[in-house]
């Protein structure tokens, strides 16, 4: 045999064809050959009997009535099954071709696909906060057949969005570990995320048949200055009378951001000039600023009012700290 039909992948009512190739005609008319499914050992596993010599084709179990047939050609034969259904779906069909010393081969199975079961999704985080990368894993077993075969059929995921797909070259934000799928990576997520709806779905390469979906909506646990410091209290009324609590003041510290940049990336002035940048930022409590150089030396205090000199030139960086972050 030059080639084998290998693994055929096929959904429920599909034809399947298992045709082996040979390296030497096979069209002499006293060339029988045999067709079984799992094992040569037992005749409830046979399936056809060719005698070309008696012009004879004998069908059997599966194939009983005819229902499958012979594939033939000067450098190749095989069997065509037609509607298949999970039955057929066997890890091995074997070919015996009645040449000196025989001629057996077994490589050739049928998977019959079917519905995978529902997808579950996982996060990699249940607290997220505002400015970490967060890992959506979607998870969907085969339920096709044979068992035994499952490995050797990749499952594939499609992940949507707010019911909008997220395609193979997603935005920035989006952006897929592995070539299945998988794994979905959200970069940098922001609080506005907590209202959006990621969805996935399981499907084996090759099928038609997808998995029922699953859906997660992301939990941003950061508070946010401007939307959650405040007073707050308890109201409570009912048909006699109203109630309120004490007030209970919340006051959310922040991690400084830059809000205005540097006003420019470099300044070119003469000797004995003076310049000055400025940049705008945002924190609470509030910060101590230090300005450095790029290489993070500290400068004088009194470069607010510098004259130029060695010290001073090259370019420059602001940091600054609080009790929060740095």
């Amino acid at each position: 045999f030059e080639s084998s039909p290998g693994l055929v992948k096929v959904h429920e009512g599909d034809d399947a064809d298992l045709i082996w190739t040979t390296n030497e005609d096979i069209t002499p008319a006293d060339l029988d050959r045999i067709f079984y499914h799992t094992s040569v050992h037992d005749d409830n596993n046979k399936l056809m009997d060719v005698i070309p010599s008696f012009g004879r084709i004998y069908t059997f179990n599966e194939c009983a009535g005819h229902r499958c047939v012979l594939l033939n050609g000067t450098h190749e034969t095989g069997i065509q099954i037609p509607r298949i259904t999970t039955a057929d779906a066997r890890s091995k069909y074997i070919i015996f071709m009645n040449v000196q010393n025989g001629a057996l081969d077994g490589d050739a199975a049928i998977y019959v696909y079917q519905t995978p079961d529902k997808a579950e999704l996982s996060s990699d985080s249940d607290d997220a906060k505002e400015g970490d990368d967060l890992r959506l894993t979607c998870a969907s077993t085969s339920n096709s057949l044979p068992e035994d075969n499952r490995p050797q059929v990749k499952m594939t995921y499609k992940w949507t969005l707010d019911d909008q797909d997220i395609s193979e070259s997603p935005p920035d934000r989006h952006s897929f570990e592995d070539n299945e799928q998988k794994v979905l990576k959200i970069s940098d997520i922001v609080r506005g995320d907590s209202t959006s709806s990621y969805e996935c779905i399981g499907q084996e390469e090759g099928s038609r048949l997808e998995s029922d979906a699953n859906g997660k909506n992301l939990k941003i646990e950061n508070l946010n200055v401007d939307e959650d410091e405040g007073d707050y209290e308890c109201y409570v009324e009912n048909d006699v009378a109203q109630g309120t609590s004490a007030t209970h003041t919340l006051t959310v510290n922040s991690v400084p951001g830059v809000e205005r940049d540097l006003d420019s990336e470099k300044s070119v002035v003469n000797t004995d000039d003076s310049f000055s940048v400025s940049c705008a930022f945002r924190a609470k409590p509030a910060v101590s600023v230090v300005w450095k150089r790029e290489d993070g030396s500290a400068l004088p205090s009194h470069i607010f009012s510098f004259s130029s000199s060695q010290e001073a030139d090259g370019k420059f960086t602001v940091g600054f700290y609080n009790s929060v972050n740095v």
